[in-house]
């Protein structure tokens, strides 16, 4: 059972990706994995209790020293990582395995320099995969150096988010990298060194403020959203990402324990769904449409002959959605949102999801 997810987004030119902690089971997680990263010694895959190649083993039937015999990709001589060949995703939910080996049997001097050392080795596999045309999207991987090592949360954070953020904005394919583990103390500290590295303000890790206003447009928001959601399921539409929509969903449904960054990446991503549906439904040629989420308002405002203000609404929604993406210090003035611009995030967002159920209904 997962007890929290702590998201962080950020836009590339090859359009929205996502760095998530999730407190979580990785041999029981809720979302197919198409990369799952364990760690060992080198040509050593024990299933030693309470690991992770042990967990494979004993809830998945996973096992990890029979996928290293044949790897998909083999990079130990070099660079100490692999990748296994394709497993059964309907099976496991799993598609590959990949695999770091830091040190040899018996070391355990790990420091944060071999875990730096040993993200740039994988995400390099990562890269020669996708040349490859190997299919990898979703990374999932346990929190390095973070058990027996005793290496600070806020060493291990800062190295996984600098190296994670540069791999992704690198290689094309992967959209999404989550670091889990199931310790809620260990998961709570490192989401608190995650919002310091992030320069994430005291708004931004508050709750949303529940006045009758919000509650209005939250409610607006749920109903119109459900009905267009429904509507692109009636459709079969392939290309609406519906679990970013039930997050949505299940995120404004509980918004008394939504903090303001979290409302703002789901904003973001919500966003982007709904702009990528808008092109489909006008057949938007992607040489046409550019990388970045701003051009792509701008060539649907164009194509749907969109009315200004609506289209101001689109932009604003874009505007305060990237404002959770606090890894750099804003030196403009103000320096930070307030409590009435999360107010108005909702309201744009209720704007917008009612011009996209208003397009879907035929309305518009």
């Amino acid at each position: 059972m997962n007890t929290f997810s702590d998201p962080y987004d950020f836009e590339t030119i090859h359009g929205l990706k996502s760095i998530e902690l999730w407190c979580a089971d990785l041999t029981n997680f809720h979302h197919s994995i198409d990369v799952l990263v364990v760690s060992a010694y080198q040509n050593s895959y024990l299933p030693v209790k309470h690991s992770l190649i042990g967990a494979l083993l004993e809830n998945k039937k996973i096992d990890v020293s029979e996928l290293a015999k044949s790897p998909e990709i083999d990079l130990r001589q070099s660079q100490h990582v692999w990748l296994s060949r394709e497993l059964d995703v309907d099976t496991y939910h799993i598609r590959r395995i990949a695999c770091i080996e830091m040190k040899k049997f018996g070391d355990k001097s790990i420091n944060i320099s071999n875990i730096k050392k040993s993200m740039i080795a994988l995400f390099g596999m990562f890269a020669a995969a996708q040349y490859a045309n190997i299919k990898l999207e979703t990374v999932a991987m346990p929190l390095l150096g973070s058990g027996i090592q005793h290496i600070s949360p806020e060493d291990v954070i800062r190295v996984l988010l600098q190296e994670g953020k540069r791999g992704l904005m690198n290689i094309q394919n992967i959209s999404k990298l989550l670091l889990i583990d199931t310790d809620t103390e260990k998961m709570f500290n490192m989401s608190t060194a995650m919002n310091k590295y992030l320069g994430r303000t005291a708004l931004d890790v508050a709750n949303i403020p529940l006045d009758d206003y919000t509650k209005h447009l939250t409610c607006s928001v749920v109903r119109d959203l459900s009905t267009t959601v429904s509507l692109c399921q009636q459709e079969n539409n392939k290309v609406v990402n519906y679990d970013i929509i039930f997050d949505v969903l299940n995120k404004l449904k509980n918004v008394d324990n939504c903090k303001g960054f979290e409302l703002s990446i789901q904003c973001r991503r919500i966003l982007e769904v709904i702009c990528c549906d808008l092109e489909n439904i006008k057949k938007v040629k992607g040489r046409s449409t550019p990388d970045y989420l701003a051009g792509k308002i701008d060539v649907l405002a164009k194509n749907y002959n969109m009315a200004d203000w609506i289209k101001s609404y689109f932009h604003l929604l874009r505007i305060l959605g990237n404002t959770s993406a606090h890894d750099f210090k804003n030196t403009k003035k103000p320096r930070e949102p307030e409590i009435n611009d999360l107010r108005i995030l909702l309201h744009c967002l209720a704007i917008v999801v009612t011009y996209w159920k208003n397009i879907k209904t035929g309305q518009i």
